[in-house]
């Protein structure tokens, strides 16, 4: 039985701005990078992306999916009907091929 390793994942994300008014688009940009057992490798499919929000009692949320193009770029837009101060982050399931993995959090503020 083979069990290779998976190889290891980083996931870079960023908010064009860090406040919108409610229904006002935010484009999320970033970047998966992956790194093979044995080097730096180059991704080959479609991985995918998931956006998330922190709700109370430190919990998650999925609020959108999409995956990276084959330089591991990705972008959308996402917009929000309620003001709230929002905390968001981009999570990279476990594929058969790839470890999971979280971006930073970062902040927006929806007036």
């Amino acid at each position: 039985m083979n069990l290779a390793k998976k190889g290891k994942v980083k996931v870079d994300a960023k908010l064009d701005k860090g406040k919108v008014k409610k229904g006002e688009k935010v484009k999320l940009t970033g970047k998966l990078g992956v790194e093979a057992p044995g080097g730096l490798d180059a991704i080959t499919t479609d991985e995918p992306l998931i956006v998330q929000q922190q709700v109370s009692a430190g919990a998650w949320i999925d609020i959108a999916t999409s995956s990276c193009r084959p330089n591991g770029g990705f972008s959308l837009s996402l917009s929000f009907n309620v003001s709230a101060s929002l905390s968001l982050r981009v999570y990279h399931p476990e594929t058969t091929i790839y470890a999971s993995a979280y971006s930073s959090v970062f902040a927006l503020v929806v007036i």
